[in-house]
């Protein structure tokens, strides 16, 4: 991330809301994309990131829609962060703290890279973020 450099981590249901128009999130989602790139800032994704959408769109849009997703996500301006062990350790340990049903293994990798790389936000409408004190992109707007 460069330095005085605005740095998102850039979450699956932010990249679901901005493909679905029919999404509840749909037209928040894109003023913060539209805010972000006025900032032109750093946007960064999970090695998940994708798999995660593509398969979400799979299953709640049709096929074509994933695979239309995946080839255009080649050509996006988002950073793939690799994952050492240590950080899946944490991220496996984080997860198996959990308590509550329907909790995301992806969301914890995203808290755990929150704290190791310390984005300025994560563009996300997922409320576990802003409950272990991460700012939501939307609050930038």
């Amino acid at each position: 991330m460069e330095t005085g450099k605005l740095g998102v981590l850039v979450d699956s249901d932010a990249l679901i809301s901005l493909i679905q128009s029919d999404n509840n999130q749909h037209k928040l989602a894109k003023t913060v994309l539209l805010f972000l790139k006025e900032k032109n800032a750093d946007q960064y994704i999970s090695p998940f990131t994708i798999p995660e959408v593509s398969t979400m769109l799979s299953y709640r849009a049709n096929q074509e829609i994933a695979k239309q997703f995946v080839i255009s996500s080649q050509s996006k301006k988002l950073t793939t962060l690799e994952i050492p062990e240590e950080i899946r350790r944490k991220a496996d340990q984080l997860f198996l703290a959990q308590t509550k049903k329907r909790t995301s293994y992806f969301d914890c990798v995203n808290l755990v890279l929150m704290e190791l790389f310390r984005f300025d936000a994560i563009f996300s409408f997922d409320s576990i973020y802003k409950e272990h004190g991460f700012k939501l992109a939307s609050d930038l707007l």
